[in-house]
């Protein structure tokens, strides 16, 4: 099976000479290719080897080069072979004494090199007749001249092969360096299908078809410490462990690998990490009156506190010291990637959240960033510790940094990092972003409710805070919910303000909301229209959202989740069979659908794209009321509802009928309000479904008739319905959804759920499986930027965000490790083996 990523790399005016050394080193036409493309083609076990492809290969057989057995012994060694240097030049130039072949063959020009002080050799058959170099942390192969391995080389075309158990944990990864230490791509190494705890990786540079020798220097990283990998064909020994064509001297001098965050890291994206400009002084913020040697309303703390490398002051804020805007002075010029350091606070043992919005002086909306770490605790000494969080990338030129705590939030900052840009990594970032227009396939959904109590919005600024961070994101659409049913967060002509009336609340959070939501509406704010304004902003289309059963509250929410339209129709409310009132509004009756396309009709023609449906908040839509059995015996005479069970398949049908018809009086709205805007533009029609289609039949939602009448255009496919198969099996029939609407224009998205994002390596299985069983993208239920994985440390935005990009579901380019600092003083607080607060 092949898994082939494909990275294009444009290059600087300094890669633009090291490029035409290159081609002159192949006999290429000397040309410019400071405005050419290097295309990487990275292959894990591809079909045809390389050999079948590139001509004119140098083999490298690792069983040539190393004394088997050792000399000086008679016997074969079992296990290690051995052990030299790093780096190790047998290669390069052969030793007599350590080589089972004579005579020597010739200089190849390749150097290994370790993360350790050695090179292990290893005999994985424990005959000796193979030696393999095994892979702990990192090994680098670079290629140099092969009379002065000070000058660099590089090759066009490159195989290698890998064995070892971490392949199958998927913890090995490939990462390519061209003369420069500019990053060319890096992928994850899978074992081949057939061919356990094996894999095979095949390199190959081109430019206008042409191979270019572009690869200098090759990482291998094994992550796991426990599982050894090692470079070469195991017992295969008649296999070359390595080959490569296309081997050129580039001119070049060999440069040592920048110092650097550690390899998997965010930071790693960036060759001048090592030159990044590291604000820790954050006294520097004004204006000075918001500092503070106490804690008070209004005012950042000021702590000076010490790491293993550096020291510095920093701002701290707690629940009730909300600070104002504060500006810190970054004084650069050009692109650089952007970074806050922010630390675990101490809450007696357990980390409190500590959270902190920020935004670049030229943005127009903060967005907000949180610590997900755990204190370090090895057994002696527990300390807080700074995780340093990816905030964006972008030109500095005139910008400074406005930082503000969050309301009700603790916060500790203890510096800003700004890492320098080359030429050819901005190049990089504004062409990942320009390629979002091919990978927006995610939708966000917003509730609508989550986003008022966290942060008390009061002006138009705050609820668009709320959707800065998907700027730079794979979310190209926004299901939007203004509550749900009639239940709204702006002032309608046609819903309920929720919570409108209520003076004694459940929970202090349904209070935040009923005031701010009040404030909002005396402030002129519309929330609806703030979240399609912004949503345009950043190009993306936004459909505004209804829960099919979102009427009342049972206690002890009956006044906080409340309809003026279910209070005063109790007519229009469903039944059980057996007479059972039950809360929920039905849409067997025309005026319930009529209510709530009205509120939706409001809301969309504020100029959204679309509307849709979530059903799985709130079956039933109908029961056994006298609307549905009315409907009932017109259809099938002489028959009683009541009397026949349950799943005859006379009741769903009857239900699919109704529902449907709902459907069509949305279509028929959402053509009403196109034409009333003018012009050609389908405003779209979304709506969630159930996981099987057994759930889907029982309720009446029939998804292929919709689909062939042209009705819906969206189909998100949600498992987590109340009354469905879907809460037990915790996943949907992703492969049912692509047969069924096979053919026509509607699009099927699984859902993802924010506040269950479990660990990385889970959700790139779940994402990557939802593909390749035929979905068009992902909705994301509850998206939330600041949170957390739920089983593991740091946010899950800087993969989520990426998701649309197939390509790298697979590749290890969206797995990043934490780059983190441990404190060893904060204040007061020298961290040791004595944990303070354990008299409070």
């Amino acid at each position: 099976m092949s898994r082939n990523q494909t990275i294009i790399v444009r290059h600087s005016s300094r890669s633009a000479t090291l490029i035409s050394a290159l081609v002159i080193g192949l006999a290429l036409p000397n040309v410019l290719w400071a405005a050419e493309q290097v295309k990487l083609d990275i292959a894990i076990n591809p079909i045809q080897p390389l050999s079948s492809n590139v001509g004119g290969l140098t083999e490298i057989h690792f069983a040539d080069y190393v004394s088997n057995p050792q000399p000086g012994q008679s016997e074969p060694a079992t296990g290690r072979v051995a052990q030299y240097k790093s780096p190790f030049l047998g290669i390069l130039k052969p030793d007599a004494a350590n080589t089972t072949r004579t005579p020597l063959p010739p200089t190849r020009g390749l150097v290994l090199e370790s993360e350790g002080s050695v090179i292990d050799f290893h005999d994985l058959t424990s005959r000796a007749v193979c030696s393999n170099v095994i892979v702990r942390g990192n090994l680098t192969l670079r290629f140099v001249e092969s009379d002065n391995p000070q000058a660099t080389a590089g090759v066009s075309d490159l195989s290698l092969t890998l064995v070892g158990a971490a392949l199958s944990a998927e913890q090995v990864y490939i990462t390519i360096f061209d003369a420069n230490n500019q990053q060319l791509g890096q992928s994850m190494v899978r074992q081949g299908d057939n061919k356990k705890y094996r894999a095979d990786v095949h390199l190959s540079a081109r430019t206008q078809q042409q191979p270019v020798a572009a690869i200098h220097r090759v990482v291998i990283e094994n992550r796991d410490p426990k599982v050894s990998v090692f470079l070469g064909a195991g017992m295969d020994s008649d296999e070359p462990d390595l080959v490569f064509a296309g081997f050129a001297p580039t001119g070049s001098e060999v440069q040592p690998a920048p110092a650097a965050a550690p390899d998997g890291s965010h930071q790693a994206r960036w060759s001048q990490y090592a030159d990044s400009k590291l604000i820790t002084d954050l006294r520097q913020v004004t204006p000075q009156e918001v500092l503070s040697d106490r804690r008070q309303r209004g005012k950042w703390k000021v702590f000076d506190y010490e790491t293993p490398s550096f020291s510095g002051y920093a701002l701290s804020a707690c629940v009730e010291s909300t600070t104002p805007p504060t500006r810190l002075a970054l004084d650069v010029q050009g692109w650089y990637a952007v970074y806050l350091g922010l630390a675990t606070i101490n809450n007696f043992g357990k980390p409190l959240p500590n959270e902190i919005k920020a935004r670049l002086s030229g943005d127009d909306a903060f967005s907000y960033f949180q610590n997900h770490l755990q204190f370090t605790n090895d057994g002696t000494t527990r300390r807080d510790r700074i995780e340093e969080i990816y905030m964006t990338t972008a030109d500095l030129t005139g910008q400074d940094l406005i930082l503000q705590s969050v309301i009700n939030q603790n916060a500790l900052l203890t510096y800003v990092r700004l890492v320098p840009l080359t030429e050819a990594e901005v190049t990089r970032v504004q062409a990942e972003q320009a390629n979002r227009k091919n990978t927006r396939n995610l939708i966000a959904c917003f509730d609508g409710h989550s986003m008022i109590w966290p942060y008390h919005p009061r002006t138009r600024q705050d609820i668009a805070n709320t959707f800065a961070s998907y700027r730079e994101s794979d979310f190209g659409t926004w299901w939007f919910q203004y509550i749900g049913a009639d239940l709204v967060n702006y002032d309608s002509d046609y819903g309920t303000l929720l919570s409108q009336g209520t003076e004694a609340f459940t929970r202090p959070v349904d209070r935040v909301v009923q005031e701010s939501l009040q404030a909002l509406v005396d402030n002129g704010v519309n929330v609806v229209q703030v979240a399609i304004d912004e949503a345009h902003k950043q190009d993306a289309d936004i459909l505004i959202f209804s829960r099919i059963g979102g009427w009342k509250g049972a206690h002890p929410w009956e006044e906080t989740f409340s309809s003026r339209f279910y209070e005063a129709n109790p007519q229009w409310r469903t039944v059980d069979r057996d007479g059972t009132p039950v809360m929920y509004m039905s849409y067997a009756y025309p005026e319930v659908q009529a209510q709530v396309i009205k509120v939706l009709r409001e809301a969309v023609s504020m100029g959204a794209d679309g509307a849709g449906i979530f059903f799985h908040r709130g079956m039933p839509m109908m029961l056994w009321e006298q609307g549905f059995l009315d409907r009932f015996a017109e259809r099938y005479p002489g028959v009683d509802a009541r009397q026949i069970p349950e799943d005859d398949p006379r009741i769903y049908a009857m239900r699919a009928e109704i529902v449907t018809e709902y459907l069509r009086n949305m279509r028929t709205m959402l053509d009403e309000v196109a034409r009333e805007r003018g012009g050609n533009k389908r405003l779209k029609l979304a709506v969630s479904t159930f996981a099987t289609e057994a759930d889907n039949q029982k309720f009446g939602l029939d998804i292929e008739r919709w689909a062939k009448e042209g009705l819906v255009d969206q189909v998100g496919l949600a498992w987590f319905a109340y009354h469905t198969s879907g809460l037990a099996a915790r996943k949907s029939d992703v492969a049912y959804y692509t047969t069924a609407l096979k053919g026509t224009n509607t699009k099927v998205f699984p859902f993802v759920i924010g506040w269950q994002m479990s660990k990385p390596e889970t959700l790139l299985n779940t994402a990557t499986e939802m593909y390749q069983q035929g979905a068009d993208g992902i909705v994301v239920w509850d998206s939330d930027p600041v949170k957390g994985w739920s089983d593991a440390e740091g946010s899950y935005w800087p993969m989520l965000r990426d998701l649309g990009h197939r390509d790298k579901l697979t590749d290890g380019s969206l797995l990043y490790k934490l780059v983190n600092i441990p404190l060893t003083r904060l204040g007061e607080n020298y961290y040791s083996r004595w944990q303070p607060n354990t008299g409070f």
